[in-house]
């Protein structure tokens, strides 16, 4: 087996520890599908695809990829609201795409790129926030703040979301770029129910 680089700062230790959970849950509803090759949409520094140990491959902000990279994964950068994917069409039994939607203006692009490279009869699991949830409107407004950042990441990063989906939002806006849902399940990052996870075709 490939040996990756497991090395965390403190971003990033924060991160896996707040999304563990979730990430263990959909890594285990993955499993479940037959397929070897899985593109994850938004790998950010590659923390989902270590966990799921199978042959993947991301698509990440460009200063991301160096961070993957570094542990042995395959990546590639990407405007996920600009630019199309470096894939042919129906390439993918699986995409995942998780905590991605709700830091896009529009998320359009990067779904109808989904739609494309992934197979007929391929699965999409894309999570997102739960809008009904007041945890989110209040991090945003605390996360609005450089200093706060700073206090819990060691820097001012921008975390804060665009926009956040209800159930309702989520189903409209992955119907609307053609996906069949599924089904919709509720997941927990620090309340239940806080975090909304679509399996669709």
């Amino acid at each position: 087996m490939e040996q990756h680089n497991l090395s965390l700062n403190r971003e990033q230790t924060i991160y896996l520890k707040r999304h563990f959970k979730r990430y263990r849950q959909v890594a285990e509803l993955v499993s479940m599908v037959p397929s070897k090759y899985l593109l994850d949409v938004g790998c950010g520094t590659g923390l989902f695809l270590l966990m799921l140990q199978r042959d993947g491959v991301g698509l990440s902000r460009p200063h991301d990829i160096a961070a993957c990279r570094n542990r042995g994964l395959e990546a590639y950068p990407i405007d996920l609201e600009e630019d199309a994917f470096p894939f042919s069409n129906e390439s993918f039994h699986v995409v995942t795409c998780l905590e991605v939607l709700e830091h896009l203006h529009n998320p359009n692009v990067m779904l109808r790129e989904i739609r494309r490279v992934l197979k007929k009869d391929g699965t999409l699991f894309v999570s997102t926030p739960n809008s009904k949830m007041v945890t989110w409107k209040l991090r945003n407004i605390a996360f609005s703040f450089p200093v706060l950042t700073r206090l819990y990441i060691g820097k001012s990063v921008d975390v804060s979301d665009v926009k956040n989906y209800s159930v309702n939002d989520l189903l409209a806006v992955l119907t609307n770029c053609n996906f069949r849902v599924e089904k919709i399940v509720f997941q927990s990052i620090m309340f239940p129910q806080d975090d909304l996870l679509a399996i669709a075709h």
